[in-house]
Order: C-alpha cells, then structure tokens, then sequence
C-alpha cells in the first residue's frame, strides 16, 4: 500500500494557494536556498527565486533582490518553508501589480484546486430507461 507522500503546510489558506505539484516544487527550491549553517534568510533567496518561472520572465535577480528590499526590513531574518511561500507570494504580486496587469502567475487552473465543478448533466427520460429496468 502506497502512503501519501505531500507536502503539508499547517496554515490552511496558504496551503490552498498552491497545488502539491507547486508545494514540491518550491519545497526543492527551499531546500536548495539553504546556507552553509542550514538555514535559509530572505538575503539567500535571489538567486533561487529568479530562476523561478514567474520571476525569470518578469525580471532577473537584481530586480527580485530590489523587490525583496523594498518589502522586507531584515534581509537576515531566517525562513521556515512557510515563511518562504509567504515572501513568494508577496513578490508573485510586486510582479503582478509591476506589470500593470491582473495577470497571475499561476502556472495551474483554479479549475484543479476547485472542489465543486459547474458541469451538469440531465438524464433524459429514454436514457434512464436504458439504465433502470422496471
């Protein structure tokens, strides 16, 4: 028997903004953003965040370490993984609102994320009589 091998966030709301394609994802780069003391600070992420999709078509990593300046204090303040899908979210709309647009960088559909579905289908009559036998 397999066991469910996901990414948990303990914060409900976050964890809905990303799917656990996204959250491994992002997990690995996390991972990745590590410092020689195993730890990660906003300062470390740069280089890791640029290269991410959303970033690396909007700007390079002069512009992410710019954006994480201008929004955060102290560049030293170290991350859990949920404090990092925080500073990814927040510099996912700097990039937005930098476009002017309401462009979202969501590489998934809400449609995946949605748990109810407008599709509907009315059975006919002769249909269901092909299926109930009386």
């Amino acid at each position: 028997m397999s066991t469910f091998e996901g990414v948990f966030v303990n914060d409900p709301w976050l964890q809905s903004q990303f799917t656990q394609v996204e959250l491994r994802k992002l997990r690995t780069k996390f991972i990745s953003a590590r410092n020689q003391a195993g730890t990660v600070k906003i300062e470390d992420l740069p280089p890791v965040l640029a290269k991410l999709k959303p970033f690396n078509e909007v700007s390079g990593q002069d512009e992410v370490s710019r954006m994480l300046g201008d929004s955060y204090s102290d560049l030293a303040k170290d991350l859990d993984f949920e404090g990092f899908l925080r500073v990814y979210l927040n510099l996912q709309a700097r990039a937005s609102a930098k476009l002017g647009t309401s462009k979202t960088f969501r590489t998934t559909s809400s449609f995946f994320k949605s748990g109810a579905t407008t599709l509907r289908h009315s059975i006919s009559e002769t249909e269901k009589a092909s299926y109930v036998k009386s």
